[in-house]
């Protein structure tokens, strides 16, 4: 089913021409992921958003037009929440151009990276100076940060001795349903550092809210 020409519109304006499309030969591989077992249903259209604000501005507009959304990583996914599962769905690509390792913190141990960096980009960083994440990323080394946190996922290379991902998080940037964007943990105080009391600082866990909920309570980012 064909999204409205206005949404379009108003999507381009938020990431540009460039990265916004409705074409079949964009949008019909997005109907596929690593899980081969629940069918295939591609989006009404692919946004590639760049930064927060974008991922906001693109689930205001979803909220206007009552039209669903649909966060995606690498695709790396075997729960069937990667791809939608019914018509009309703009589907936001977070791994195209949300991948950058943000900061490497080595003193304290702590990496501010996008949602959409891999697992494997993460590892080949840390290691080119003797560092590790302490397992190798589940399901494979293109799992997203944000993919593997979002659905609590379980990986190999040392998980029982260091934890997953979801209990390595100190803070979580996140956009919330309404498009509000929040910061959870140890960055939701503006003044602290990220490496700073971890995410059990400070009031109750709202970061772990977010983590095993594939996206359905927000959208993270960072």
């Amino acid at each position: 089913m064909a999204l409205d020409k206005k949404i379009m519109e108003r999507l381009v304006e938020v990431v540009g021409e460039d990265n916004c499309s409705d074409a079949d030969f964009v949008v019909q591989p997005y109907g596929k992921s690593l899980d081969s077992v629940s069918g295939r249903q591609a989006p009404a259209a692919v946004v590639i958003p760049e930064t927060t604000e974008e991922v906001s501005g693109i689930v205001k507009i979803a909220n206007e037009f009552k039209t669903p959304i649909l966060p995606r990583g690498s695709g790396a996914d075997l729960t069937m929440g990667a791809k939608p599962t019914k018509d009309g769905v703009i589907l936001l690509d977070l791994n195209k151009r949300m991948n950058k390792i943000v900061n490497i913190d080595f003193d304290h141990m702590v990496v501010t990276a996008e949602a959409g960096v891999q697992w494997g980009q993460l590892i080949t960083a840390l290691l080119s100076q003797g560092y590790y994440t302490g397992q190798l990323g589940p399901a494979n080394s293109a799992t997203t940060i944000g993919g593997a946190v979002s659905n609590a996922s379980v990986g190999g290379g040392g998980e029982t001795m260091f934890a997953g991902p979801g209990r390595l998080v100190a803070s979580l940037e996140v956009v919330l349903p309404t498009g509000e964007i929040i910061n959870t943990g140890s960055a939701a105080n503006p003044k602290g550092k990220p490496w700073f009391g971890g995410r059990f600082l400070g009031g109750p866990d709202l970061t772990g809210m977010f983590i095993g909920d594939p996206g359905v309570l927000g959208i993270k980012t960072k």
